[in-house]
């Protein structure tokens, strides 16, 4: 897999969960995970729409905190933590 993989699949699951079609957006965040572990907007994402489908807040820390390991200024990630 190669990174323009990545970059269809972080593209698709951001059109999915902004219409609203978490679960399918999961899957295509998951997928871009796969692909680049390391990925801030795709963990961002798939922690956004974890909570989102589960409404189980405490599902999508891993991924907050995934990104704060990455970038710890990152601030949407903070106040993701801050709700969650």
């Amino acid at each position: 897999m190669d990174q323009e993989h990545f970059g269809a699949a972080i593209h698709l699951a951001t059109l999915l969960a902004n219409t609203g079609d978490n679960k399918k957006a999961a899957k295509y965040f998951r997928h871009a995970l796969k692909i680049q572990p390391d990925s801030i907007a795709a963990n961002f994402g798939l922690g956004k729409t974890i909570h989102a489908v589960t409404k189980n807040a405490e599902a999508s820390i891993p991924y907050f905190q995934k990104v704060l390991l990455l970038d710890q200024s990152h601030y949407k990630a903070l106040c993701q933590l801050g709700i969650a």
